[in-house]
């Protein structure tokens, strides 16, 4: 400090401004900072120029033909891109091959659901393919390694005459879940009683316990377990959804064969028998055989979807592109009785059709709008600005759909940025005086890991997002509740007073009760939730401590041929093995990765669950259980 006033202050002064001008020079000649919404570092802006040579002129074309359109890109070609990431892989090393696909026995408990044709399998020389998503991993929360396999004992077959009738919902639901051998087991008969007076708001007062009689299963044994009584309990719920066309909305999506295929179960739930088309740019269709292209599209329409795949517009765009420029495909694809278009990611999970098709039925679908909703955090809102989200789609109505279509091309190159979204937000500003309506119910979910919280709220949402790849959750068996019983997906019950039953989701007892847990309010359970989610959200309250709360999680549902709907919720005891802390990585760090989604986040491994950590499956620590409740839900 001595040697410091020593100085002259003209000398402190020069410094200051040679200083000022140094980092005004890095950060703001050229166009300024870029901060990506799919990557925390700043960044340089690219040189555009370089990047895409547009034709001279962006004239308007034609969409009679999909050829014609390609003939128009392959005109105007565009030069390589650094990595544009929105909701999709941008590329891959070398896509995953697909092999012959294998017959699946039809659901033993008669699932309404038509069942899948099989897994689509790496080949031997890849099998850890991390583009390949899993078999079952909707519903598995680990994958069992080769090394591992030798320690967990196989399942009894449920055709077997050693496992009890009464428990064969329960070994078929386990098998995967990598239970401790012997569970504590609890079932309820849920009696509905419909009524179109709920208030979905309400915590309904339930007087009773919903966890008594309880009783130990060996799993290996199950002749040898008592059955408990299935004491009912009637609940109060909304009617099922009516069942209507939704011939009049389109969607397109843009992604890579290997992913399509693993998203088809979720697709199956909300898309299936809809009337709706699917309409899927295939952005690594020039790699994939046509055998196998048209073999996984086969797959869709089997499972009663409407699909239609295609090659991408242009050989040279990105995803991020191509999820704008497949509203050209979509519009090829519509008729007179289209009146939406929708944009979304593979990833886009609606729990019904029929809410959000009447919520879009409350918008003029004959004046231009554009429909969307923010990220839930703030801080994304200040980056990347006001539009709609990816994930949560962005949905067109007809005009405006049919105006921006021959526009693509030149929306694209003279978009601001290269990430998809905001590529559709330019575009629609830019040739039309449309403005984003938002629509309660679309959820970009832009929360990591433990989302109980959100879910745990009472919120009755139209699409849901981040499913495999932020957070993992079984997003088809939990919705199958809304198959059943309509809005009653995650509808809240409270038993006694230390217990609340979200429908489809959890059953959370509270040890030290509930006097200070205020239901009203949503707990900030996920990676850095605070003030920013406050005005979407809020406000949080504090994240409860394990001691206090404990989470029996769904992981398995189903519709039997009686219509009873049946799910399994599982608390998973603390294992032998200590879970070793994972590095902290990027996203983790850096506040704003949270605001924003990682490409290699959402998709490096296709909504793959990380590997197992504990090598003993099965094993509790202290000899403890595994504890299982079983609800069937009665007509």
């Amino acid at each position: 400090m001595t040697m410091l006033a020593k100085v002259p202050r003209v000398f402190i002064l020069a410094g200051s401004i040679i200083t000022f001008l140094i980092i005004y020079t890095q950060f703001y000649v050229d166009g300024g900072p870029t901060i990506s919404r799919y990557d925390s570092n700043l960044g340089y802006p690219p040189n555009t120029e370089k990047i895409i040579q547009p034709a001279e002129t962006h004239e308007d074309f034609t969409l009679p033909e999909h050829a014609s359109l390609a003939e128009i890109a392959n005109a105007a070609p565009v030069a390589a891109e650094p990595d544009l990431a929105i909701d999709s892989p941008d590329s891959a090393p070398e896509p995953a091959k697909l092999a012959t696909l294998e017959d699946k026995k039809p659901d033993d408990t008669g699932s309404t659901s038509p069942p899948a044709e099989g897994a689509v399998k790496a080949p031997a020389e890849k099998p850890t393919d991390k583009f390949a998503p899993p078999g079952g991993a909707e519903t598995s929360p680990a994958t069992t390694t080769d090394a591992d396999a030798s320690k967990i004992r196989p399942y009894p077959s449920i055709e077997s005459s050693d496992v009890a009738q009464d428990y064969r919902f329960l070994i078929k639901a386990g098998e995967g879940l990598n239970l401790t051998e012997k569970v504590h087991y609890t079932r309820r008969c849920i009696k509905p009683v419909f009524s179109k007076d709920i208030d979905r708001d309400e915590v309904a007062d339930i007087g009773h316990s919903l966890l008594n009689g309880t009783v130990e299963v060996d799993l290996w044994n199950t002749r040898a377990a008592p059955v408990p009584d299935c004491e009912q309990i009637k609940l109060n719920v909304p009617k099922a959804y009516p069942k209507q066309s939704s011939s009049h909305i389109i969607f397109g999506v843009s992604t890579d064969l290997v992913r399509l295929n693993g998203s088809l179960p979720a697709f199956e739930h909300w898309l299936a028998n809809s009337g709706s088309k699917l309409i899927a740019v295939v952005t690594d269709y020039s790699k994939q055989t046509q055998e196998n292209i048209t073999m996984i599209e086969n797959k869709f329409r089997k499972s009663g979807i409407l699909a239609t795949f295609v090659k991408p517009l242009s050989a040279d765009f990105t995803v991020s592109q191509n999820h704008f420029a497949v509203l050209v495909d979509l519009v090829n694809h519509s008729d007179d009785n289209t009146k939406w278009f929708g944009l979304i990611d593979d990833d886009t999970f609606m729990p019904d059709m029929w809410p959000f098709a009447d919520a879009l039925a409350t918008l003029d679908h004959t004046e231009d709008v554009y429909v969307g909703q923010l990220s839930e955090d703030f801080q994304a809102v200040r980056f990347f600005g006001f539009m709609a989200f990816g994930g949560a789609g962005a949905y067109f109505s007809a005009p405006l759909a049919r105006k921006l279509a021959p526009k693509a091309l030149k929306c694209i190159h003279e978009a601001s940025s290269g990430e998809g979204d905001i590529i559709i937000r330019d575009c629609v500003y830019s040739h039309s005086k449309a403005k984003l309506t938002m629509l309660d119910g679309l959820w970009q979910q832009d929360m990591k890991d433990d989302v109980s919280g959100f879910f745990e709220a009472g919120i009755k949402p139209l699409v849901l997002h981040h499913w495999k790849s932020w957070y993992h959750e079984p997003m088809a068996d939990m919705a199958l509740a809304s198959k059943f019983c309509g809005d009653c997906f995650l509808q809240r019950f409270r038993f006694e007073q230390d217990t609340v039953f979200t429908s489809g989701y959890s059953i959370v007892t509270y040890p030290k009760g509930m006097s200070e847990v205020n239901l009203d309010l949503m707990e900030g359970t996920w990676l850095q939730a605070g003030r920013d989610y406050d005005f979407s959200v809020g406000p949080l309250r504090d994240r409860l401590p394990k001691d206090r709360k404990k989470s029996y999680k769904l992981k398995h549902a189903e519709i039997t041929p009686k219509g009873e709907l049946r799910q399994l919720y599982v608390y998973r005891t603390d294992r032998v093995t200590e879970e070793p802390k994972p590095e902290e990585d990027d996203e983790k760090k850096d506040p704003l990765s949270l605001a924003t989604e990682s490409s290699d986040g959402d998709h490096e491994d296709g909504g793959k669950p990380k590997q197992p950590l504990y090598p003993n499956f099965g094993v509790g620590k202290d000899g403890a259980l595994d504890e299982v409740i079983e609800l069937i839900w009665t007509l």
